[in-house]
């Protein structure tokens, strides 16, 4: 007696079934157009503790710590501005910092960088 695989049928299905004519035609080359201004590097030197409770703190929020710092630094300038211009909304400036990474690595996957740890 043969020994029962679940996914045996699942796998000669896909195995066997020929979907060429189904497939959609081949998708043209898009050339990604930044809508803001390129991004420039700004280093800044922490302690190891620091470093480690950034982490801490961008793992707990979902984000990565570049971003979180990013966003941090981006509502401190909102704030000290309050007087000369009415602030960017936190939800707004969140999703900006978030499209601006997410295009950063859409461009570093484009050109076939490989990603590095932020």
């Amino acid at each position: 007696m043969s020994e029962f695989d679940p996914m045996a049928e699942q796998r000669a299905f896909y195995d066997d079934t020929d979907y060429s004519e189904e497939q959609l035609e081949p998708a043209e080359d898009v050339q990604v157009v930044h809508r803001l201004a390129p991004r420039s590097t700004f280093a800044v030197r922490l302690d190891g503790a620091t470093i480690e409770q950034l982490r801490q703190v961008a793992q707990r929020k979902g984000t990565r710590p570049t971003q979180l710092v990013r966003e941090w630094v981006v509502e401190r300038l909102d704030s000290e501005q309050q007087d000369q211009a009415s602030p960017r909304q936190p939800e707004i400036l969140r999703l900006e910092v978030r499209v601006d990474d997410l295009e950063a690595r859409l461009n570093d996957h484009v050109a076939g960088v490989t990603p590095r740890e932020t």
